[in-house]
């Protein structure tokens, strides 16, 4: 009896282990999925912006796989607090610094400040849902094809004067969101000046101005303004001039991001379309309010409000959807360096201007070339794909000797003095200023498409 009652306990007692175990076994599973990945390419939604942060880190092996992924690693912990599905490498930091070790021959060890910056984000509903924009660096930490092309749109050349001085930063001062088919939105209303408009919304991250005299700020990524002859026309959650590349060098602006709107102060972002829903806001419609609806289930005929436009009834034309600028030029960085510090000497009529907080300012002097300032002083040069939407003229540009879509076998011939080569980015130091070549994958070979000049 007791031997008995000893093995039933005993039995008892592996059986309790075998369900603990199982049940750990089962819930470390489905933790897993929940782990931030890092994406090689863009979602296809407005996905939510939580956090950007940079890591670095000081290395004598920047090139290889293993640095790399111990530098992804510790971005992916960051990820997990902060609560992100995903990561979006946007930069890579590489500069070689001077090391205090010394080898056997009495030379300094190399030592690299190698790093990158990161966007967590929240992915949205339909979250295998991607577009075939890459990133900018893949989930091993490679620089990525920029692949995405555009369909040739005709439409008015973009030209835009540059700013002499730029006017007092200003913060805004929107205290409720609601935006109405009489003209109001975020308390400010249509038919207003663009001095009175920016009184209430601040300052924009971004300004164009069309041909036809029709100037458009942008607030982050979702608000576009137009003003025609200094008087707002339009208003639009919805970017159509900018490619992703371009989009993306547009920083955040939370409050206008987030996506705080209220139409008629009752349905915001992802509020369920119905005849309700349209007959309330057809009741207030002095302006043109129209909806950009979404259905991200194919399943159902159920549809959510994603966006809105707001129009004055009185626009004598519909704003383009693309812009057509001419070819880029090719540059010769000799003698650029003795003007570094005289920027109104380099940029003549730039197409847009992007304003990224920190005294930073991005000239866009074409599809392709964008000049960065700090401070009114030349930082750097970086040309690429194209950046604005609708062009698909192959970009011409050439740089030191270096031209867009050359090989790497071709491009290698020419690199000089003590060059980095990380497989898909070459560094080339030159007196003044540093030169960056970025790659691509081929079928058969590795493509140049971006090049970047730091001063």
């Amino acid at each position: 009896m007791i031997i008995n009652r000893t093995f039933t306990t005993v039995m008892l007692s592996r059986i309790v282990l075998i369900v603990v175990f199982y049940s750990w076994s089962i819930t470390s599973l489905a933790r897993e999925p929940s782990t931030p990945y890092i994406l090689d390419f863009y979602p296809d939604c407005e996905y939510q912006l939580l956090e950007s942060t940079t890591i670095k880190t000081r290395t004598h092996t920047p090139a290889e796989q293993d640095t790399i992924d111990k530098l992804l690693s510790r971005i992916t912990r960051q990820a997990v607090d902060a609560n992100a599905d995903a990561i979006i490498l946007t930069k890579r930091h590489y500069k070689a610094i001077t090391g205090e070790n010394k080898n056997l021959d009495g030379s300094r060890q190399k030592t690299y400040l190698f790093g990158f910056d990161a966007e967590f984000i929240k992915l949205c509903e339909n979250k295998s849902k991607l577009t075939h924009q890459r990133t900018p660096f893949n989930h091993k930490g490679r620089a990525s094809e920029v692949a995405l092309k555009f369909q040739t749109i005709s439409t008015p050349q973009l030209v835009i004067d540059l700013e002499s001085k730029r006017p007092k930063r200003l913060k805004h001062s929107i205290k409720q969101w609601s935006v109405s088919g009489s003209g109001h939105f975020y308390g400010s209303q249509l038919g207003r000046t663009i001095d009175q408009v920016r009184q209430v919304m601040g300052d924009p991250a971004i300004k164009l101005i069309l041909s036809d005299g029709t100037t458009v700020l942008g607030y982050g990524r979702h608000h576009w303004l137009y003003f025609q002859n200094d008087l707002l026309v339009t208003v639009s959650t919805k970017q159509n001039h900018l490619s992703m590349e371009g989009v993306n060098k547009i920083p955040h602006m939370d409050s206008f991001d987030e996506k705080r709107w209220l139409i008629e102060g009752k349905y915001g972002y992802k509020a369920e379309w119905n005849h309700h829903v349209s007959k309330t806001i057809s009741k207030h419609q002095n302006y043109n309010l129209e909806m950009e609806l979404s259905k991200p289930d194919s399943n159902t005929n159920v549809q959510y409000i994603a966006g809105y436009s707001l129009a004055a009834p009185d626009t004598t034309r519909k704003i383009s959807t693309g812009i057509r600028t001419n070819q880029a030029k090719q540059w010769n960085l000799k003698g650029l360096t003795t003007v570094k510090n005289s920027v109104d000497k380099v940029i003549t009529q730039p197409v847009g201007v992007i304003y990224d907080g920190n005294k930073t300012v991005h000239y866009l002097l074409d599809a392709y070339t964008l000049l960065t300032t700090r401070s009114s002083k030349l930082r750097s040069m970086e040309m690429s794909e194209s950046m604005i939407q609708g062009s698909t003229d192959k970009p011409g540009w050439e740089i030191l000797g270096f031209s867009y879509g050359e090989t790497y076998e071709e491009a290698s011939k020419k690199f000089t003095g003590d060059f980095i080569d990380t497989g898909y980015e070459v560094y080339i130091p030159y007196d003044g200023f540093e030169l960056k070549l970025e790659f691509y994958d081929d079928v058969t070979d590795k493509i140049l498409y971006k090049a970047t000049v730091t001063f």
